[in-house]
């Protein structure tokens, strides 16, 4: 005769049990931290790209206000009154400044007056830092519409410079 005798599972002594429990907790742990860390990297990343076109769209909004200006120019002869406002009004393609209000891609200020005594026009741009305004600096090369020891960039972040 066979007599089948039950299986039973073996008895696991208590302190595995917390053994197997504090792996677990390890692996989600370490998951996390790579969770985290691939966050921080794209989110680097981003930052970047966002950087990097806000960059291509202030040097964009430069080209645009000397190409306006240069226009004005030719119309009126001088840039006696050349403002943001006067050019927007006189519809100069000015996209970014339809509203008539001087303000650029990072939110900040973009300023166009009469230069005093040569009869060119002095330009102000406003970056967010020292190095969007040296990033455009390195980059502005306007076909000698600007003034040989223009542009020149501040350490409050200011683009200055003079179209002729």
């Amino acid at each position: 005769m066979n007599a089948k005798t039950p299986r039973t599972l073996p008895v696991q002594p208590a302190g595995n049990r917390s053994r197997q429990r504090g792996g677990l907790m390890l692996e989600i742990s370490a998951g996390l931290g790579v969770i985290a860390m691939i966050i921080i990297f794209s989110s680097d990343q981003v930052r970047n790209a966002i950087f990097g076109v806000r960059t291509s769209q202030a040097f964009q909004e430069i080209n645009e206000l000397v190409l306006a200006a240069v226009e004005y120019r030719a119309v009126e002869g001088d840039y006696t009154d050349i403002s943001i406002e006067d050019l927007v009004d006189n519809g100069y393609r000015l996209q970014a400044y339809t509203d008539g209000v001087g303000e650029n891609v990072y939110g900040e200020d973009i300023d166009i007056d009469p230069a005093d005594s040569n009869g060119n026009a002095d330009v102000e741009y406003t970056f967010d830092t020292q190095e969007s305004c040296e990033q455009i600096e390195s980059r502005l090369d306007l076909d000698n519409r600007l003034e040989d020891d223009s542009p020149a960039c501040t350490t409050a972040g200011v683009l200055s410079f003079t179209i002729l």
